[in-house]
């Protein structure tokens, strides 16, 4: 392009303005040939000879300043380079920074840069009347400014006759004169200029205008025109004009069109509503809109012939079946002497119920009645005891103080990973235990002493999970390198694989009494293996996002997941389907626990820690207080639960009361940051006695209760007036 620009400039000799985008940086640097007078004088060249080669003294006479301003802090690049050779070799100046209100600026007019430029050659800064880089307009352009630049049409020329320079006149704001003409200052001729100065438009002579057009004059020349044009002849030439021009009129139209209704609201879409109003539903109450399916267990339920209920009794007494039934009988009992046919047994509460109620009105009319005296003492309650009714204080209702719990204290500090320590296992002898980190490794540590028994390496990427079977000497890891492995701790290798999983493989257990083991990963699936064949027998599917925990026990229900779509669910471990779905969370469930004693377990998220009831996961209640995200759950026989988080804070809980009795905050390592100190698995060791933490800080950390405190030196602080537990 530059080289095409610069062919057509020397061979014309003809004044040039060229307008647009460059794309090229330029900053403030010299567009003309920098003249050593020094060197000049050395080789005679005329003042003259001078005047040719930069043209300076033109923008001196304009009173241009060949200093050049610029806003662009961006280094000069390779079109910058080429722009400004051209502007050397053919002596044209930029008018950016140097005239009308960018003078001594050098606005930027794309993105901070100067990439549009204005480049003329130096005789037009005589025509030029104003020049400006105006505001962002995003109707007129996507990122650049627009460039404004006002150019008188009526110049200074030369005369027609003589050939001597004329000065200007016209009616422009630079010469003040309404003449139009351009004068000869030597010989007086008039030269006429007037066909060069456009015209203006004036609003106020549009209706004259619209007057004097003549409808049909016009209307009569149109057709004219047409009838010559010859259908067949293709060769009609067609103006066409740029892509950029087309845009620009498009925008232009597409302006005017609507600027009339930019104010004004849209009308309202009933449609677009309803539609926004479901899109809303579907992103935001997705999980929990629809409500899983009963299972079949429900179904027989309904099936049973439940006791006879009072609202079902009519006054019209119907002879029943009495037996061992319930009722009404049940079908297929056989009349007996045994099984005579009698009234419905609740007809005898009902009359008495009649009884008392006639006397109580009777007794409001004489004074004082049992109702009011059971309404003046909220804290009674009327029972029946045989035939006869008693007045007896309500039992009030209290919550049970929590069992206390002597606090833990950390008492030993394991370092020998090298990346951040994300599970840990207890084998069933209570001897040693094992730990999996970022690092990739397996590691064996003694549980009394500490010390480090076995490094196991096999893993590509960080482990995730790691847990000890009780009947077989084997052990089980799986990672984010989606791999599951089992390793023969007799002979320290990998024996096994299970592959199937199509992401990160976060948790993994085993089956308490057959040789089946579970596990769960980011591909949010649940598969069940057979230990033994390395075959998928069941995959858990019915979540929507990763599964972050999951634990297996010997009743039912079997399988149990947390999920990051804040979901919980109990799998029927026959089937391979779910059976209950607890959404009660409102944020990702991480971690889960079952009590080693009860048919009980507990799940944690960064909104609550919840206690849920086997089989069908009823709610029990809420231990708020530990605002943080929680990665791990742990509670041991004397019912102590532990939950540590993200921060590095772990909170201790009484499981049958929920009291929080003691916060800790683990201390990151010497050399590590404060945000190394999180927390990412708690194991109790088999004894209840130890605690065994796997943390940020590439260290393992084990506590245990603290022998010396008492009651009396750490009393509980509990009061149940001020305990609010949610029913939800």
């Amino acid at each position: 392009m530059f080289t095409e620009i610069e062919d057509i400039i020397v061979d014309t000799n003809l004044q040039f303005c060229l307008l647009g985008d460059f794309n090229a940086h330029t900053k403030n640097a010299n567009e003309y040939v920098d003249i050593d007078n020094h060197i000049l004088n050395a080789c005679n060249i005329a003042n003259d000879d001078q005047n040719l080669i930069n043209k300076l003294h033109i923008l001196e006479e304009c009173n241009v300043s060949p200093v050049r301003y610029s806003k662009d802090n961006g280094k000069i690049d390779h079109y910058g380079k080429r722009l400004l050779n051209l502007c050397k070799s053919t002596q044209l100046f930029f008018v950016n920074g140097r005239f009308g209100a960018d003078k001594g600026v050098g606005q930027t007019t794309c993105n901070n840069s100067l990439i549009d430029y204005v480049i003329i050659t130096p005789e037009l800064f005589r025509a030029i009347v104003d020049f400006d880089i105006l505001s962002y307009d995003p109707i007129l352009s996507d990122v650049h400014k627009p460039v404004c630049l006002k150019l008188c049409s009526n110049i200074r020329s030369d005369c027609v006759q003589c050939g001597v320079t004329g000065s200007s006149r016209s009616d422009c704001a630079q010469c003040a004169d309404t003449t139009g003409r351009s004068d000869c200052v030597q010989c007086g001729e008039k030269s006429d200029n007037e066909s060069h100065i456009k015209p203006k438009w004036y609003r106020d002579r549009a209706a004259v205008f619209q007057e004097k057009v003549d409808v049909n004059k016009i209307e009569d020349e149109l057709l004219v025109r047409l009838a010559d044009i010859d259908p067949q002849n293709t060769n009609i030439e067609v103006q066409k004009h740029s892509v950029h021009t087309l845009v620009f009129r498009s925008l232009k139209r597409t302006h005017d069109m609507f600027i009339t209704d930019q104010g004004i609201p849209p009308a309202k879409d009933d449609k677009g509503e309803i539609l926004k109003r479901r899109v809303k539903t579907i992103d935001e109450y997705k999980m929990v809109k629809d409500l899983p399916k009963e299972g079949q267990r429900k179904q027989q339920q309904q099936s049973v012939i439940k006791p006879y209920e009072t609202n079902q009794w009519q006054q019209n007494q119907d002879t029943l079946i009495q037996g061992t039934h319930p009722y009404p009988g049940g079908p297929g009992v056989q009349l007996t002497d045994g099984t005579a046919m009698q009234t419905d047994p609740s007809y005898n509460a009902s009359v008495e119920m009649a009884l008392y109620e006639q006397n109580r009105q009777i007794e409001a009319q004489l004074g004082s009645s049992v109702q009011d005296i059971r309404g003046s003492d909220q804290s009674k309650a009327l029972v029946t005891i045989g035939q006869q009714q008693a007045l007896v204080p309500k039992k009030a209702q209290t919550m049970a103080k929590p069992v206390w719990h002597p606090p833990w204290k950390l008492y030993r500090v394991i370092s020998g990973h090298l990346g951040w320590v994300r599970c840990v296992a207890v084998e069933p002898g209570n001897q040693w235990f094992a730990t999996g980190a970022n690092d990739r490794m397996i590691k064996i540590w003694d549980l009394a002493s500490g010390t480090l028994k076995l490094s196991l390496t096999g893993h590509i990427s960080a482990v995730r999970g790691v847990v000890v079977s009780p009947r077989q000497p084997y052990l089980f890891s799986c990672g984010e390198d989606k791999q599951v492995k089992c390793w023969d701790l007799e002979y320290n290798k990998t024996i096994k694989h299970y592959h199937g999983h199509l992401s990160a493989v976060y948790a993994i257990d085993l089956h308490p009494t057959i040789d089946v083991l579970v596990t769960c990963g980011r591909d949010g699936t649940a598969r069940v293996w057979d230990m033994r064949t390395k075959a998928c027998i069941h995959t858990l599917t019915g979540h929507n996002n990763t599964v972050a925990d999951i634990r297996c026990q010997a009743a039912e229900p079997q399988v149990i997941t947390g999920s990051h779509d804040s979901t919980i669910r109990l799998w029927d471990f026959s089937s391979g389907k779910s059976r209950v779905t607890l959404t009660n969370h409102k944020k990702s469930v991480r971690a889960l626990t079952l009590h080693p004693k009860h048919y009980t377990f507990a799940s944690a998220s960064a909104d609550n820690i919840k206690e849920w009831k086997f089989p069908d996961g009823n709610f029990i209640q809420n231990l708020p207080g530990h605002n943080a995200i929680i990665n791990a759950l742990t509670v041991n026989s004397d019912g102590v639960l532990v939950s540590g988080a993200d921060n590095g804070s772990m909170h201790f809980w009484d499981w049958k009361t929920g009291y929080n009795f003691q916060r800790m905050q683990s201390l990151a390592q010497p050399g590590s940051i404060d945000s190394e100190a999180g927390i990412f698995a708690l194991q109790y060791d088999h004894s209840g006695s130890r605690l065994i933490t796997a943390e940020a800080d590439k260290t393992v950390k084990i506590y245990k209760e603290d022998d010396s405190a008492t009651e009396e030196s750490h009393p509980i602080n509990w009061r149940p007036d001020i305990i609010k537990k949610k029913k939800y």
